[in-house]
């Protein structure tokens, strides 16, 4: 998980989707939402010091100057 920025690492562990469930909930008078529940494993730990350098070969943006 990064930071909005796309600049740091909010957890330093890598995340195996394993499984996602989605389930509409709809409340009387309102829109209805989607409620996604993830089942993780932990894959890994990313031990790198250059975080930015890292996060934008995983998003493909630039890398912060």
């Amino acid at each position: 998980m990064a930071n909005r920025d796309g600049n740091d690492l909010l957890d330093s562990a890598l995340w195996q989707i394993k499984d996602l469930k989605v389930a509409t909930v709809v409340k009387e008078g309102r829109n209805p939402r989607r409620n996604v529940t993830f089942t993780c494993r932990r894959y890994g730990r990313i031990t790198t010091t250059n975080k930015a350098t890292f996060l934008a070969g995983l998003t493909k943006r630039e890398t912060p100057k």
